[in-house]
C-alpha cells in the first residue's frame, strides 16, 4: 500500500518551509513529535498522547450529560464516498489516494527488479476502494 498525494507548487516557498521551523525543531528536541523521514510526517511521542488523552477524557467528562454516543472511524473511507465531495476539487494538495499492487507473481518479480534498480515502480500499483480521510482543519 502506498500513499499518493499531489502538490501545489505555491504551497512549496521556502518561506512556507521555514515559518516554524524553530517550533517544530523545538518539538522534535522534546520528543512530543517524532520524524519519519517525509516533511510534515511524525509520529507522536508519549507525553503529547498523554496531553491529547487528557483533553479527550475532559471533554468526554463534559459532555457526559449530553449522553452522546461515542464512534470512532478509520483513517480511509470509501473512494466512492470521495469522489462526491467537493475536497477533490478544492484541496488536491491533501487528498491521498491508497493504490495496491494486484499484478501477478510475474508482475511482482518486475516490481521487485525495478525497486532493487533505484527505479519508479508506483505505476505498478492500482487505486484501492479507499481514500485517505481529509484532514479535520
Amino acid at each position: 500500500m502506498t500513499l499518493h498525494t499531489d502538490h501545489h507548487t505555491d504551497l512549496a516557498s521556502p518561506l512556507a518551509d521555514d515559518a516554524y521551523a524553530a517550533y517544530r525543531e523545538q518539538l522534535v528536541a522534546e520528543g512530543l513529535l517524532i520524524p519519519l523521514g517525509v516533511k510534515g510526517l511524525y509520529g507522536r511521542g508519549g507525553e503529547f498522547e498523554r496531553v491529547v488523552e487528557h483533553f479527550d477524557r475532559v471533554v468526554t467528562e463534559a459532555g457526559a450529560i449530553f449522553n452522546p454516543e461515542v464512534m470512532r472511524f478509520p483513517p480511509v473511507f470509501a473512494r466512492s464516498h470521495y469522489t462526491r465531495l467537493s475536497h477533490i476539487r478544492n484541496f488536491p494538495d491533501l487528498m491521498g489516494s491508497v493504490d495496491s499492487f494486484m499484478g501477478s507473481d510475474k508482475e511482482h518479480r518486475a516490481l521487485l527488479g525495478k525497486l532493487d534498480g533505484g527505479e519508479r515502480w508506483e505505476a505498478d500499483l492500482e487505486p484501492s476502494e479507499v481514500m485517505m480521510v481529509p484532514a479535520g482543519c
